[in-house]
């Protein structure tokens, strides 16, 4: 959540240390993908954002459930992709 905040208030400097830390803690244990792809979300990097989610999807990371109704998602809802990932995960 830190990671997005940063990022979505334009901390250039602050937020990829986040994101760096979830990375690179996500090589020795288990890190949801879904918050990777919640703190691409608030640089609204939409490719990163979709890799992650997928990632999160194969993972069936529990968090995906948020996707439909997280107001963070908002500007993706009329991407076809990010509309194919909820179709594939059978959310309305």
């Amino acid at each position: 959540m830190l990671g997005h905040g940063l990022a979505s208030a334009g901390k250039k400097e602050d937020a990829p240390k986040i994101l760096d830390q979830l990375v690179e803690r996500s090589k020795t244990r288990y890190v949801p993908s879904y918050w990777v792809a919640v703190v691409y979300n608030g640089f609204k990097e939409r490719d990163q954002v979709l890799k992650w989610l997928y990632r999160a999807h194969e993972e069936r990371s529990s968090w995906l459930v948020w996707c439909i109704v997280e107001p963070r998602f908002d500007w993706l809802r009329s991407d076809p992709e990010f509309s194919s990932l909820m179709s594939a995960m059978k959310f309305p």
